[in-house]
């Protein structure tokens, strides 16, 4: 009978967790099953820095979809050059070449829903020319923070 009470007291430690998860929205939201780099991935040695700011859900986004987004876009130094107008955000076609690397390659894989700031070097964003009309210098990184509004 000695056994009898280890397993009444993992039994209701079992129940416990059960539902302590349950009133807290779930397993996800107690245990952080994702590892720490998770949300963070590096492209083409150093191109790109993607980090996932908001989890999606839903439709992914791969090449061919119409994305349609709303973004922010600064330099390093926290200048802000360019950015959607609320009420008119942009659709993208992925594969085309529509907007520069950077910016297609870290819309790959969103789901609709999801926040992404990218970290975009020169080679994969303005290069060594810039765009003057924004007001970016050449060879200069840009960061884009991205939210994923649907999916075609």
């Amino acid at each position: 009978m000695r056994n009898g009470g280890f397993y009444f007291l993992l039994v209701g430690l079992v129940c416990a967790v059960i539902f302590y998860a349950y009133d807290h929205g779930g397993f996800s939201n107690i245990f952080k099953f994702q590892t720490p780099n998770s949300t963070t991935r590096t492209l083409n040695n150093g191109s790109e820095k993607i980090e996932v700011l908001q989890v999606g859900s839903g439709r992914i986004v791969h090449n061919g979809s119409v994305a349609t987004i709303q973004y922010t876009a600064h330099l390093e130094n926290g200048r802000e050059f360019d950015a959607t107008d609320p009420d008119k955000p942009l659709a993208v076609t992925l594969g085309t070449g529509d907007v520069m690397r950077g910016l297609e390659e870290g819309l790959k894989g969103m789901q609709v829903g999801e926040k992404r700031r990218l970290t975009i070097a020169p080679d994969w964003a303005f290069g060594p020319g810039g765009d003057v009309s924004l007001g970016v210098p050449g060879n200069t990184v840009v960061i884009y923070e991205i939210t994923l509004l649907s999916v075609q």
